[in-house]
């Protein structure tokens, strides 16, 4: 479990084991790239209003990072019940990104059909680190996890009138 973690958040588990000497022993390294301070666009500026949905902490701050980075509003919600509170509150949505596999057996598909039930214009994508779903939907975009900002960069630009920074764009 500590593995798929370490690779899911673009880490990597390192174990190594002397039997002689001095330093006899197990000693075990995880190590995780350097992530900046987020830097989270205010509220009120950018037209595109993002939710990004995650039950892992760390794939949920990169993501919301790189939408932020993007000029998106985001939202955040780390659980299906967080995602779904959200969804009731908003008065627009033009993208949602969420895990395919969330908390207590939800499913990522059932957020979208919530989501775009309520906002039908709504770009939604579905992420994972486990390949895309053979029966994905075509609107529906796919992103393998560990999420990088060139696959944030593609699902944002695929938003209707959404345009990336001039520094960011493709």
């Amino acid at each position: 479990m500590v593995d798929g973690f370490a690779h899911q958040s673009g880490g990597r588990l390192d174990i190594e084991t002397a039997t002689h000497g001095p330093s006899r022993g197990t000693t075990i390294t995880l190590s995780f790239p350097r992530q900046g301070a987020p830097e989270m666009t205010p509220s009120g500026c950018g037209s595109v209003r993002a939710l990004v949905v995650d039950d892992d902490p760390l794939a949920l701050e990169r993501s919301c990072v790189f939408l932020a980075a993007m000029g998106a509003r985001v939202m955040r919600a780390a659980s299906f019940a967080e995602a779904v509170e959200a969804l009731k509150a908003l008065d627009h949505l033009n993208l949602l990104l969420t895990d395919l596999w969330l908390d207590d057996g939800f499913s990522g598909r059932d957020l979208i059909v919530q989501a775009c039930g309520h906002f039908p214009e709504c770009q939604a994508a579905l992420m994972s680190t486990r390949g895309a779903p053979a029966d994905l939907p075509p609107k529906v975009l796919f992103v393998a996890k560990p999420v990088t900002q060139d696959a944030i960069r593609k699902i944002y630009s695929a938003v209707p009138g959404a345009t990336p920074p001039a520094s960011q764009a493709p």
